[in-house]
């Protein structure tokens, strides 16, 4: 059984989606932010970076949501929730699986922490018009490439979607999506599954 370490508000929603989705056996260790919005210490106990999510899967501990949705999907997934690396899906799936973290949620965060008050005394100053001009410019691409689109790697619901629809609900939450016509109703879509409202309730 897999056991997810689960911060309240934090990227281990997504692995909880995941699972949910998969219908794999697993259990929640759960840990509240400190006063702060960080994580408790206790989880550096669990791994030394102490950041959510992180899972354990027998002698394998993990964290980083991005490898740790890559290792259960190859080493649990059993060919669900992915196109098999011969299909032209494939690349689509691998793309937006590592785009969502690796690129989009670095701009998200940075947004936060500079603009939302979350960290007192911060003034974005010169940076506020280059942040707010690339999370923009990010997000109207990711808009115009979803046309037409019911999932980000094809045809069929994926992994991928688990990690992109994360980064737009919270771009939602900032209110980053309001001048794009494709994201809304695709987050909505995703976000009405049952796996994912099975999700928020445990999460």
């Amino acid at each position: 059984m897999l056991t997810l370490y689960h911060l309240r508000n934090s990227r281990s929603d997504r692995i909880i989606w995941l699972l949910e989705e998969l219908a794999l056996d697993y259990e929640i260790v759960r840990y509240e932010r400190d006063p702060t919005f960080r994580a408790p210490p206790e989880m550096r106990e669990i791994h030394e970076l102490g950041k959510s999510p992180i899972i354990r899967d027998g002698d394998v501990v993990l964290a980083e949501s991005g490898a740790i949705v890559d290792y259960i999907m190859v080493r649990h997934g059993a060919g669900r929730l992915a196109p098999r690396h011969g299909d032209p899906e494939w690349a689509r799936y691998v793309f937006w699986l590592h785009f969502a973290e690796g690129s989009l949620m670095p701009w998200l965060t940075i947004d936060l922490l500079l603009t939302s008050g979350i960290v007192p005394g911060v003034d974005p100053g010169p940076l506020a018009p280059m942040l707010q001009q690339e999370l923009a410019r990010y997000l109207h691409w990711v808009d115009a490439d979803m046309a037409g689109r019911a999932f980000a790697a094809g045809s069929d619901f994926s992994a991928a979607d688990v990690m992109l629809a994360y980064a737009l609900e919270f771009a939602k939450g900032r209110n980053h999506l309001a001048d794009t016509e494709n994201l809304v109703p695709y987050l909505e879509r995703m976000t009405a599954r049952e796996a994912y409202r099975r999700a928020k309730q445990k999460s």
